[in-house]
């Protein structure tokens, strides 16, 4: 099992891809990550979420379809993955997204996704009846995860940090 450190994960980001596609790797929290291409035309910022690109090149690009497969939260430092870069992506474990410009509040519990317009999340609409659950994740593309909180049980300045546990991550073992 591979660990990186918080200092690895800041500092990885390059336009050689170094490492293999794919790699798999874990931080002192548990939490997982891999390391994928960002293949879109815009950069993907710290807590932006990705999606799915490429099931066989490891590619994602930035999340801007609320239904497509999930592909990581870019969590592990301030600088961004460039077009046509490699980084550390977090599939799996606690992460923290933005919330989306101009969406619901978030509490904690609420099932999220990412949005349709800046790889933000958002809150699940009640009309989306999908079970989610860590078994039936290729099933189900509307919820990344939950909530949760720490200091204040909800969320609602659009781009404020959305606490969240990740379960629904297209690359999740």
């Amino acid at each position: 099992m591979k660990y990186v450190t918080a200092g690895d994960l800041k500092k990885a980001y390059s336009s050689d891809q170094g490492i293999p596609l794919g790699q798999v790797a874990y931080d002192e929290y548990g939490r997982k990550y891999r390391w994928l291409k960002n293949a879109g035309a815009t950069a993907i910022a710290a807590k932006q979420t990705a999606e799915v690109s490429s099931w066989t090149a490891y590619e994602v690009t930035i999340g801007t379809t609320a239904n497509a497969p999930f592909g990581g939260v870019r969590v592990s430092g301030a600088d961004s993955v460039a077009q046509n870069y490699y980084g550390w992506f977090q599939v799996a474990g606690y992460a923290t997204g933005l919330l989306k410009n101009g969406g619901n509040s978030i509490s904690a519990g609420c099932r999220i996704r990412q949005s349709s317009e800046d790889g933000a999340v958002e809150a699940v609409p009640v009309d989306v009846t999908a079970t989610v659950n860590e078994a039936n994740v290729e099933a189900v593309t509307d919820a990344i995860g939950f909530a949760f909180a720490y200091g204040t049980a909800t969320v609602t300045s659009a781009g404020a940090d959305v606490n969240m546990h990740i379960f629904n991550s297209a690359w999740g073992d």
